[in-house]
């Protein structure tokens, strides 16, 4: 049978509309914003007489601006953040009677990390904005199930006992333990290296767990280290899922 090349040509554009139109209707998934988040350790004004400053900040601009805004001993919100890196801290001057940036610190993290807390810790010998911002990776992803990461940000190891199990963490490194998430409480015991022994500085049980993962984070007494102080959080971010291959 005999096929005109008029209809091959029709059919061929038909086809090739219809290509386009299904391909313009696969949905392409958008990066999700960081999740960030602010915990201002602050001073022990009990043990120093020191008196911590505010923190007090924004980022972004126009609409997507926000102020950060945080006492001693605080966590902040769940900040959404899709611009450039690094983030940048900044506030509003007046220099001759017009306004003006200032640019207050630079925080970045790696970039396939699904969020990201900023513990910030005074620093009195910074002049102008008195705070250094430490970066820990604040997702699920990389944790196991029904397991509580713990990260020691002290500068000697830690010894840990959590639902019965005992564990070593040196010092700026992590460790998984296993939870149960039907317990009421979990066990919970830690001692901090003094050389050749270890002194027990927390002896009490933890909070029932929010969710199957969960972060612990351990931190020395600000500025002196005298003891440890702990931070536990759940209900963590997880990273946006990757548009196929095929997605265009």
């Amino acid at each position: 049978m005999a096929i005109s090349l008029r209809y091959l040509i029709n059919t061929g554009l038909l086809l090739a509309v219809g290509l386009l139109s299904m391909s313009a209707q696969v949905p392409v998934s958008k990066p999700q914003p960081l999740k960030v988040r602010f915990y201002y350790v602050g001073y022990d004004t009990f043990a120093t007489g020191l008196t911590s400053p505010e923190l007090q900040a924004t980022y972004g601009s126009g609409k997507s601006a926000r102020e950060i805004r945080l006492a001693p001993e605080s966590l902040s919100p769940i900040y959404d953040y899709d611009g450039p890196m690094p983030m940048v801290l900044y506030r509003e001057v007046k220099v001759e009677g017009r306004s003006e940036r200032q640019t207050l610190a630079e925080l970045t993290c790696p970039p396939d990390w699904p969020g990201v807390l900023f513990m910030v810790f005074p620093e009195p010998q910074s002049a102008g904005f008195p705070f250094h911002f430490t970066p820990v990776e604040y997702g699920a992803d990389h944790i196991p199930d029904n397991s509580m990461r713990l990260l020691n940000l002290c500068p000697v190891p830690l010894a840990i006992k959590l639902s019965g199990e005992g564990k070593v963490v040196p010092p700026h490194e992590q460790a998984d333990f296993p939870i149960n998430p039907d317990a009421a409480m979990l066990p919970f015991v830690l001692a901090r290296s003094l050389g050749e022994s270890w002194k027990v500085v927390i002896s009490s049980p933890r909070p029932k767990p929010e969710s199957s993962r969960m972060l612990m984070l351990a931190f020395p007494d600000y500025p002196d280290f005298k003891t440890v102080r702990i931070l536990q959080l759940g209900n963590l971010p997880v990273a946006s899922p990757q548009p196929s291959q095929g997605a265009h």
